[in-house]
């Protein structure tokens, strides 16, 4: 059970995201984090891991999307890095070998680019 916490600590504080607001014409580096449940997870298995990513890529997108109702293609470009920056974050501070494996194969697939 310990572990378990941990590493979802480890996610919660590895899920910092970095989001541009913009003020006054300046970019200021705004940081929020979000916990990602996955005490209910094995992260040692393929298909938990799996959805531990589908859950961490998810909450990543909301956060980078926060306070945006309309993206431009610049706009929804920095949303995209955003969100990519903040799950390999989440997934390198899970420190979990297939949680890492999840998202190298995933990183790979063409669609990734698509979203």
């Amino acid at each position: 059970m310990t572990r378990i916490v941990t590493i979802v600590s480890a996610l919660a504080i590895a899920a910092a995201l970095v989001v541009p607001a913009h003020a006054a014409g300046i970019d200021p580096i705004v940081v929020v984090t979000q916990p990602v449940k996955t005490a209910d997870l094995d992260l040692n298995s393929p298909a938990g891991a799996q959805k531990a990513l589908a859950r961490i890529e998810r909450t990543a997108r909301e956060l980078c999307a926060a306070g945006q109702s309309q993206f431009s293609a610049s706009q929804s470009s920095k949303q995209r890095a955003c969100a990519e920056r903040a799950t390999i974050a989440a997934v390198e501070g899970s420190h979990s070998q297939m949680l890492s494996i999840a998202l190298a194969a995933r990183m790979s697939q063409p669609q990734l680019a698509g979203r």
